[in-house]
């Protein structure tokens, strides 16, 4: 009884460590594809576009706090230059943020995490 279970847990040992080794090839493969892959123009566009609005959903997300902190300041507006480093960016940032962090945009247009993270990897 003793070497029937021993058998088994062995096979399945083994079918367990066949399945990692597949799951690894296959992962292999398919970095090694999309490391390989070049994107057209209207892709690298995409790409860009996508960039472009992890990077200012990002900084919506510190509108919040960046708001809270100059609200005490004397001049809410020039600290609000100060902590963005231009009057530009600070423009931009009230032009595309809620003041409870969020772009203004609809919900489904903005990218996921894992968009943002190929977005970053091929722009």
């Amino acid at each position: 009884m003793e070497e029937t279970d021993k058998l088994s847990k062995s096979s399945k040992g083994d079918a367990w460590q066949g399945l990692h080794f597949i799951v690894y090839v296959a992962v292999v493969l398919g970095g090694l594809a999309f490391v390989n892959w070049h994107p057209d123009e209207q892709q690298k566009a995409e790409f860009a576009t996508t960039n472009l609005l992890c990077k200012m959903e990002n900084v919506c997300s510190s509108y919040p706090d960046i708001r809270d902190v100059c609200a005490t300041a004397g001049s809410f507006d020039k600290c609000m230059e100060v902590k963005y480093g231009s009057r530009e960016k600070y423009d931009a940032t009230k032009q595309a943020c809620t003041n409870d962090g969020k772009l203004q945009m609809d919900e489904s247009k903005i990218p996921g995490t894992i968009s943002c993270w190929i977005a970053w990897l091929k722009g």
